[in-house]
């Protein structure tokens, strides 16, 4: 089994995701999307991800996934993915990844989870997989990637709004309102 981990990805003393792996992302947010940046810069070729908002999938997509569906329509069969990233912080994506990996596989949870969830550990057990848990971030790494254009993050941002508007033009869209909505930056002092 290979000793990686999104999290060595960010800890330069430790060895980075190999290219040859097979990497699962559950969630196309923000979070699940610059993991897509940051693993394409590391060179893994792929990558798929799982997303039920349609917008979301797509720029999913334009950014480099390899193959992008909605989890609720299809399931992954087969020998599995090595590495599974749960970016979302809920139950449903959380199983998406246990369910998804392959044998000796790895569950990377990166997403924030606000509420308990409730998992069947039977998988898990039986494939023999690992979960990691991962908060954690290399600036000089994230700004090498920038200055060298192997990431462009300002391609998730999907609106820039004034402070006084953060409310009506950022709450309400980011809670659902708005299915266009992936990355809204405020400016406090537009002008």
């Amino acid at each position: 089994m290979k000793n990686t981990s999104l999290r060595s990805c960010l800890r330069p003393r430790t060895r980075r995701t190999q290219g040859d792996e097979k990497v699962l992302i559950a969630g196309a947010g923000p979070v699940g999307l610059m993991l897509l940046l940051g693993l394409k810069a590391m060179g893994v070729s792929t990558v798929y991800m799982t997303e039920v908002m349609e917008y979301r999938r797509k720029k999913a997509e334009e950014l480099g996934a390899s193959l992008v569906w909605n989890p609720l329509a299809v399931k992954t069969a087969g020998r599995g993915v090595d590495v599974a990233i749960e970016a979302v912080g809920i139950e449903a994506t959380m199983k998406d990844c246990l369910s998804s990996v392959r044998r000796q596989g790895k569950v990377i949870v990166q997403g924030i989870f606000t509420s308990r969830a409730s998992l069947h550990m039977l998988g898990f057990v039986t494939r023999e997989a690992t979960m990691i848990g991962a908060n954690s971030i290399n600036p000089v790494l994230a700004l090498s990637w920038i200055q060298s254009g192997s990431i462009r993050p300002e391609s998730l941002i999907t609106g820039i709004i004034p402070l006084d508007k953060i409310a009506a033009e950022g709450f309400e869209v980011l809670a659902g309102k708005n299915k266009d909505a992936i990355k809204i930056l405020v400016e406090p002092f537009p002008a």
